[in-house]
Formats: structure tokens, sequence, C-alpha cells
């Protein structure tokens, strides 16, 4: 790779360097500024401090080499194969892939793939990947532990925590760094001008994303892992989900994060390096969590409540909040992409533990006020394992497979049935289409597009000796499926990206 050394500007050396990844990548090399720390407690004026950010890499590198082929430093070897018209193979990374995400303009796939991991704690590499060609970069190598690397800062650039523990914000055409004061290790892009990030001693931090040297520490946030995250519509402040309960942090610089719930929330049976959605209700003081929270005095079996959290109120909302009654138990829920509508579907427990044959109904529920629009009654029981409910909600309508097999769909307007199909393994619904996979033979799975007639519109197979571990569909029509090879013998072992 040949450097061109370009000049000075803004306290940042910037080289322009001809890439083989990108047509071109510009680097700003950070040179050692001061940083303005606010600390929350300050009377004068901010205090300026003289150190140099972290510039040496928090972990030695080891195995990266190990998950891809590499010709270079930051250049490994992963193309996109065509496997039919609507789907692509990504091919060159041997290690397991553990997030997935689509930039919001559908050009740019962020992803994470771990390296190792001991005692729960992950080493990982974030890779950056031209949707309609084999340019990739990496972005950072060897990050160490559980958590948010990298947010979109917009429709074509991307937020992530680098090597050296700074903030760096671009694509693979150019990029610059933002200073921080300690290693970084996670971080989430809140508004215009406000960044929040987590450093290797899980001590929070406010930072400006339009002034380099502007940062905060956050006082008196004792978590040491961040479930989830999210931030108002209006983006005045984030609420975060963290281990030892929920926290309202304010956007504005010099304001005080505050535990909006005394009490523990009993996070039991969940992997806590999961990321969780936290999402504000239609403007509302209701929170929706798509998380299962445990009643442990009553009914340690079985998720009952704890999926919507009313801040106003500083408190979960419980099955009598929404006068269910006292022998509701809750089998699924699910959130519309317009927030304004939820859906949920419950059994009344006649004896003992919910049973298959127990009466199952839908709840649509309006939620701003949490009221009961229309109850769907005397529907096909579902098995009460949350787990094994397949439940999806447009704007307009909730989609879901019930005991039978069939999937159905539901008007949210009306509660009319709109479809009924007996088409098992549903795993997800567009405004117009379904996708499915199901076994097609002994050694053969299919993914297949079909029409609410149950129409099939297109079909892809791959080895049956290969797992599908999870999905993650996007709004421009893609989903990615990650698959592994369980038994030895699966040759597609990473994404697929298929066009629906």
């Amino acid at each position: 790779t040949q450097s061109t050394l370009a000049e000075i500007e803004n306290d940042h050396l910037v080289t322009v360097t001809e890439s083989s990844l990108f047509t071109s990548t510009i680097n700003l090399l950070d040179i050692p500024e001061p940083i303005t720390i606010i600390t929350s407690t300050r009377s004068s004026s901010p205090a300026t401090i003289t150190d140099s950010p972290t510039q040496e890499p928090m972990v030695t590198p080891s195995s990266a080499n190990n998950c891809y082929k590499q010709v270079e430093e930051n250049k490994p070897v992963v193309e996109w194969h065509l496997m039919e018209e609507n789907a692509h193979y990504l091919a060159g990374i041997q290690c397991p892939i553990i997030d997935i995400s689509e930039s919001p303009n559908g050009e740019l796939l962020a992803i994470s793939i771990q390296e190792s991991i001991q005692n729960q704690i992950r080493q990982l590499t974030t890779m950056l990947i031209d949707m309609e060609s084999d340019n990739h970069i990496v972005l950072n190598s060897n990050l160490v532990g559980q958590g948010h690397y990298f947010d979109w800062f917009s429709d074509t650039e991307l937020m992530w925590v680098n090597d050296n523990g700074n903030i760096s914000i671009g694509n693979g055409s150019d990029s610059y760094s933002i200073a921080a004061p300690k290693p970084m290790v996670e971080v989430w892009y809140i508004s215009s001008d406000v960044g929040i990030s987590l450093d290797s001693n899980k001590s929070l931090w406010r930072f400006s994303v339009s002034t380099n040297s502007l940062w905060e520490q956050i006082e008196n946030f004792s978590s040491q892992n961040i479930l989830g995250l999210g931030t108002t519509k209006d983006g005045a402040y984030s609420l975060i989900l963290g281990e030892n309960g929920l926290w309202k942090l304010p956007t504005n610089f010099e304001t005080q994060i505050q535990k909006v719930n005394q009490a523990d929330i009993p996070l039991v049976g969940l992997d806590t390096s999961q990321e969780f959605r936290v999402i504000q209700l239609d403007s509302s003081a209701n929170w929706f969590f798509d998380i299962p929270i445990w009643n442990l005095d009553t009914q340690p079996e079985y998720p009952v409540e704890g999926f919507v959290f009313n801040l106003a109120e500083n408190e979960f909302i419980t099955t009598e909040d929404l006068n269910f009654p006292n022998t509701t138990r809750i089998l699924g829920y699910d959130l519309s992409p317009n927030t304004e509508t939820l859906a949920i579907i419950t059994n009344d427990v006649t004896q003992g533990k919910p049973r298959s044959t127990d009466p199952t109904k839908i709840h649509i529920i309006n939620s701003n006020n949490l009221e009961t629009m229309i109850i769907v009654e005397d529907i096909a029981p579902f098995n009460w394992k949350s787990g094994d409910i397949s439940l999806f909600m447009d704007d307009e309508h909730i989609y879901y497979r019930n005991g039978d097999g069939h999937f159905e769909a539901l008007s949210l307007a009306t509660g009319e049935t709109y479809i009924n199909i007996n088409i098992p393994f549903v795993i997800d619904v567009t405004t117009n289409q379904i996708i499915i996979i199901k076994p097609e033979s002994p050694d053969l799975i299919s993914i297949s597009t079909i029409d609410f007639n149950g129409t099939i519109l297109d079909s892809l197979s791959i080895e049956a000796t290969c797992q599908i571990q999870y999905h993650v569909a996007s709004s421009s029509g893609n989903t990615y499926f990650y698959l592994e090879d369980n038994t030895g013998q699966c040759s597609t072992i990473g994404i697929i990206k298929y066009k629906s």
C-alpha cells in the first residue's frame, strides 16, 4: 500500500492512502491534544488535562489470523459469492459472527467476529463490508468484553471503538477519530452532537461529536454491563437497562444520571451478553423491553410481567394494570414498528401449570394509554413456552403461528382474520411476503419466500448439516442468516444475504 503524506489539519495528521479495500481511504492519525473533561459536580470552568489519550492497543493481537485469510494488514480475503439470483454467501470467515447490522441505506454491513472466548469474555474484531462488492476493511481487532462496539452514525457512516480505545466515525472511504481520555470499549450514538461510551473500567461517559475534546464522566453509575439502551423520540434522555436496574441519563452535559427504580430486576436465565431492545412507546412515559422479567416470589416457572415500564410511576406494568384476570399468563408479545400498538398473547391457567389446552387470547393494546382495543378469543391454543411462538407485527397487522401449525394474521384495526395458511417454521414477515424455513429432504433445508396465498415465490436450498443460528431482517428487504457447522460436514459457514 502506498501512502502520500498530505498536511497537518485541525490538529490531526491527514494522509490519503490508495488502497485495494476501497477507492481511497483518509486516515486521521491522532496527535495528542488537551482533552476537556467536565466533572459532574464542578462549579468553575472545565478542567483541562494534557495527558495523551490512550494510543496503545488494549490487547495484544493474537488470533485474528485464525479467523480469516489475510494478504496484508487490515486486508483479509472476504468475498460475496452468488448462490442464486436473490442470495449471496459471504465466504472467508472461519470464526463465529455474533453481530450483523446493515446500514440504514442498505449499502454497508457491519459485523462482529468472535476470535476467542474464555469465561464468557469475548475477543472480537469488527469488520465493515460493502454490499455491492468484495470491498471490506477491519475497523478494530482484539477488543475484549461483551458489548456494543459500534452504532450507525448516519445512513452511510458508522461510529465504532477503534484499537486505541478512541471513537472513530466514518465508512470505507473516509473516517476521523475522537480522542478519548481513557480506553473505551462500548459506544452508542445518541443525538446529532452526543455519544455515550463505556470505558474498560465500566465507567460511563458522555462525549461531544462536534467538539473533539469534550468528555464528561457520569458519576454514580454502577452496572457491569449495559443490557439495552433506548433514547426518547425527542432525544432528551436515554433509558439504560443495567444488570442492577434502570437508569435515566439526560442527553445534555452537566446533568446527573438517576436510578429510576431502586429494586434490582431479576434477570433470571438471561444471557447478559445479549443486547435487548429498549423503546419508548408513542412518546409516552411507557417503555417497552423485549425481555421476560420473571416473578421469583409467586410463579418461578414462567415469564409473567415486566416488559413495559412506566417511567412516571417508576414501576413495571403488571397483568393487573392491564385488567387481566389473576389467572392470566403471558405467552408472547411484540410491538408494532411505529410503536403505537402492543400485541400480547395470553392464556388462562385453569389448573397448575399452563397447558396446551388452556384457552388462548390475543390482546391488541394501545401503547400510549395501555387500553385494550380488541380481544381475539377462541384461537387455537399455543404451546405455552414463549420461545415456541412465532409472533410478528407490522403497523397494521399481527402475524402468529397458532397451536395447529397454521400461520394467521389479524387486523390491528378490526381484529378480523387476514390470513390463515398452513405454514410452520415462519421466521419473518414483510408487508406482502412471508419468509419460512422448512426441511426439503434429508440432505437439504429450504429458505423460501411465499405470498399471503401460500404460493412460493422463490426458494434457496442449503445443506441440512448447516445449522441456522440466528437471522437478522433489515428495512431494505434483506434477511441475513448466520450458519454454523455442528457436524463437521457443512461447507457453507458464515452469512447468507437473502433478498425477499
